[in-house]
Formats: structure tokens, C-alpha cells, sequence
């Protein structure tokens, strides 16, 4: 039985590891990303533009970054904003953003997808482990209450115990 148990725990952890490993490790440098962003203002346009990035780059990379990453370690271009013809006038300027990853910005992303995994495999630790003390807690409570009304409330006593434990459970489970 323990066995299954150190299995299962050793094959949760790898499949955790591994939807989250380094894409970028694997490849080459990488090619530049380009995005649009658009606006009223020229600056709602590059701030348009930055942001499309950084999702872009975030689904790419299944990693949350920020502007100040991409900014310190990568080479952002914008291009010159640029008022386009719109008959309704409602987002006039458009600015053309290129982000060139360096071989920094790709050290500091293996860095950060390395500390974000340690952090999720110790989620996952610490919810199994309360997961197991509640059990232990909630056995405790029952075999007490049991003893002290001696036997004559077994069912209300069991029916307790298990929506207590289903209850707790569910939100540390499902609660982040």
C-alpha cells in the first residue's frame, strides 16, 4: 500500500514538473516578436502594445512575467507612432512594438519558470499535507464525540464527519 502511495505522489509531482518544463531551454535563442498597439493617445498605444507582449509571451512561456523583466533583459524596439486615417477617430495611433529576446532574457526566464515550479510542487505539498492532518483530525473528533455519547448518535456522528471532511477538502482543494 505504501508503495502505491510513493508512486502516486512521485507521478503527481513529474506530471506537475513537466507541463511546466522550460520550452526555451530546449530551442535555440529565439525569434523576435513583433505586436500592435493601439490607442487615442500615442502613449495608450505603446502601453497597448507592451501589454499584448506580455501576454503573448505569457501564453508562449506558460510563466507570469512583467515589463520590468522584459525591459531590463530583453531589447524592446517601438516603432514611431503613427496617426492612422480612421473615420471615427476612436483609436487614431498605432505603435509596432519588437521584442529581441537576448541570451540574459532567456537566463532569467529559465530562472523565474525554475522558481515557479518550486513554488507549485509546494502547494501541491502543503494541500496534501493538510488534506492528511484534517483526515487525522477529523477521525480524532469522531472516535471522541463517539465515546462520549456511546453509540446512540453513530449515524448523525458519521454523517458530521464526513461533510466536515468533504467540506474541508473541497476548500482546500479547490481554494488558492
Amino acid at each position: 500500500m505504501r508503495s502505491f502511495v510513493l508512486l502516486g505522489l512521485v507521478w503527481l509531482f513529474n506530471g506537475v514538473s513537466e507541463a511546466a518544463e522550460p520550452s526555451i531551454a530546449k530551442s535555440a535563442l529565439g525569434s523576435p516578436v513583433t505586436v500592435e498597439g493601439f490607442g487615442s493617445t500615442a502613449e495608450e498605444a505603446r502601453n497597448n502594445a507592451l501589454r499584448h507582449l506580455v501576454e503573448q509571451l505569457q501564453a508562449k512561456h506558460r510563466v507570469s512575467l512583467d515589463l520590468v523583466m522584459l525591459e531590463r533583459h530583453g531589447r524592446l524596439q517601438f516603432s514611431e507612432a503613427e496617426r492612422k486615417p480612421d473615420l471615427l477617430e476612436l483609436v487614431p495611433w498605432r505603435v509596432q512594438l519588437t521584442f529581441t529576446p537576448t541570451r540574459e532574457w532567456l537566463q532569467a526566464l529559465e530562472n523565474l519558470q525554475r522558481e515557479q515550479r518550486a513554488q507549485e510542487r509546494q502547494w501541491w505539498l502543503g494541500r496534501i499535507i493538510a488534506c492528511l492532518v484534517l483526515v487525522f483530525a477529523v477521525l480524532a473528533g469522531y472516535l471522541q464525540l463517539e465515546e462520549w455519547t456511546r453509540g446512540f448518535a453513530t449515524r448523525w456522528l458519521r454523517a458530521l464527519a464526513l461533510s466536515v471532511l468533504l467540506l474541508g477538502v473541497f476548500l482546500l482543494w479547490w481554494v488558492r
